[in-house]
């Protein structure tokens, strides 16, 4: 698998195996389904999966990148606490956490070096954004 796959579907059961996450959300999506993003619940909230990015990391023989994915956070809630704890909530989970990939591929370190919020243009819409980086060694 690649490394890339493999990170992001550690990423995904990652989040959703948190009990305290998932009573905040209503799930983790690569492509959301037209239910969470209607918004149909005015308190639903989702995770999806944004851009990601690869910078090879090779050194010495050993062969390695530095993946980046950035999560998005979605919530109508008014305001933005409830978009804030979620991405609090995310970031606890992931950041340096003791976790490995399900492939020969090998998580050699994770964190979450930044995390931001802001109003949506439909200005109703609270948007918090995750970044998630990885360094993985490839065999």
């Amino acid at each position: 698998m690649s490394a890339a796959l493999d990170l992001q579907d550690l990423i995904l059961n990652t989040l959703t195996a948190d009990a305290a996450l998932m009573t905040m959300i209503n799930g983790v999506w690569d492509q959301p389904p037209a239910a969470a993003t209607s918004f149909a619940d005015p308190k639903a909230a989702y995770i999806s999966f944004g851009p990601h990015d690869y910078a090879e990391d090779d050194d010495e023989g050993i062969v390695s990148g530095i993946h980046t994915f950035q999560l998005d956070v979605w919530s109508r809630t008014v305001g933005f606490p409830a978009c804030k704890q979620i991405g609090d909530r995310a970031k606890a989970i992931l950041h340096e956490a003791n976790l490995s990939l399900s492939t020969e591929n090998a998580l050699v370190e994770i964190r979450v070096p930044s995390v931001r919020y802001m109003r949506d243009p439909d200005g109703t819409t609270s948007h918090g954004i995750i970044t998630v980086t990885a360094l993985i060694e490839e065999p």
